[in-house]
């Protein structure tokens, strides 16, 4: 995987950017349903590691059966993430006077993080 041009390589890159792109929207979507914006503060390496871990372990050492389950679990976990944060984000609208989310208002899960998880859950 550490050799650049092979397979393992380009799939290990592949799982970096499934990582960060979740962690970072799951990030971005708890700071947008805290009515200040603000709720998380600055957050360390050590804390987006552990964020990302919690959606599953994406080691691309594990066997591939083992990632495949792994993958499944993340996008199902990723979009109940999204539909909690968006049920929070609608209950503060409603009690700020407003009508709900609109689908445009309302997270919807990211197509480049969602693709690569098809990929490789096929």
């Amino acid at each position: 995987a550490n050799i650049a041009g092979t397979e393992a390589h380009d799939f290990r890159a592949r799982i970096t950017t499934i990582k960060a792109n979740i962690g970072f929207d799951k990030l971005q979507a708890m700071r947008d349903a805290s009515p200040t914006g603000g709720a998380l503060g600055q957050v360390s390496e050590k804390e987006l590691d552990q964020l990302n871990a919690s959606m599953g372990n994406l080691d691309n050492s594990q066997s591939p059966k083992q990632l495949r389950e792994n993958l499944i679990a993340v996008r199902a976990q990723y979009i109940r993430t999204l539909a909690a944060i968006n049920a929070q984000r609608q209950g503060y609208q409603q009690m700020q006077g407003g009508g709900g989310l609109t689908q445009s208002q309302a997270y919807q899960p990211d197509a480049n993080i969602m693709g690569l998880i098809q990929t490789y859950t096929q």
